[in-house]
């Protein structure tokens, strides 16, 4: 794997445990802890992972390599 492929990883694996109620420490970009939230189960991250997967599919195919990123970031609300 890569640098980015990691980074990927590791994000999704973090924000995963968080969404499973598991013991982790998140805090926003401007260091405010994230909320506490009723934890959901394996089979729904599964599911929320093949969608993202899904769109990453579709948003590539119509904007190329980085189709994905664009969507993301146009989309995003910052």
């Amino acid at each position: 794997m890569n640098e980015n492929t990691d980074a990927v990883f590791g994000l999704t694996q973090t924000i995963s445990d968080w969404r499973l109620g598991r013991d982790v420490e998140l805090k926003s970009e401007g260091g405010q802890p994230f909320p506490d939230v009723s934890p959901i189960s394996v089979g729904e991250i599964l599911l929320c992972l093949k969608r993202i997967r899904k769109s990453v599919s579709r948003w590539s195919k119509r904007g190329g390599r980085q189709g994905y990123l664009y969507f993301i970031d146009n989309n995003i609300g910052r």
